[in-house]
């Protein structure tokens, strides 16, 4: 499965592939097969890789927390009003990080605002993009990097909420779970981007 913005760098994770098919898989374990949603397919025994790509099964610590931070808290999110599978489904996938009762309660409710201000911000982001791209005009690098820091931003608000919300103990085996992520993360630049 492909994430990111139509512009700039884009970031696979396998870990969505289990999350959309609803097969939750071990922390830390990479899913291999095809996962086909929406039309994008990604199976990381077959794509051939651009040079430079990043592989986060090799290289974790190449993949910037940011990336890794967004990409579980993506994950792990829920939109408004979601069906009973979805809450069942985000149980059983945030039950994985070990928290305490308390600790799980403070990171759910902090993904709520994450999951509204990032959909806000993608349906902003891609809008402001197709508007350029069907008036003729360039996509400038400077506009990429301003979409770019609001999106990171986004993900640095909900990391301090946490870190004011969750206990030590907390924060410490989110963390550990989010490096443990990255073995199923690649990071893919894209040509002239």
């Amino acid at each position: 499965m492909i994430i990111g913005l139509r512009l700039g760098i884009v970031v696979t994770l396998s870990a969505l592939c289990a999350y959309a098919s609803n097969t939750p898989r071990k922390p830390h374990q990479g899913t291999h097969g095809t996962c086909q949603q929406g039309g994008l397919v990604f199976d990381p025994e077959t794509t051939t890789a651009p040079p430079g790509t990043i592989f986060g099964s090799k290289t974790p610590k190449l993949i910037p927390d940011t990336v890794s931070y967004r990409l579980v808290f993506r994950n792990l999110s829920l939109p408004p009003d979601p069906t009973p599978e979805q809450i069942a489904r985000q149980h059983a996938f945030v039950k994985r990080i070990g928290l305490s009762e308390a600790d799980l309660q403070a990171f759910t409710n902090d993904l709520k605002p994450f999951h509204t201000r990032y959909s806000a911000f993608l349906q902003r982001e891609n809008a402001a993009a197709d508007e350029l791209r069907s008036s003729g005009k360039t996509i400038e690098d400077a506009w990429v990097k301003a979409s770019l820091a609001r999106r990171d931003a986004i993900v640095q608000q909900t990391r301090d909420l946490m870190k004011s919300d969750l206990s030590a103990d907390g924060l410490q085996l989110l963390d550990q779970y989010v490096q443990g992520e990255k073995a199923g993360m690649k990071i893919v630049s894209i040509a002239g981007q």
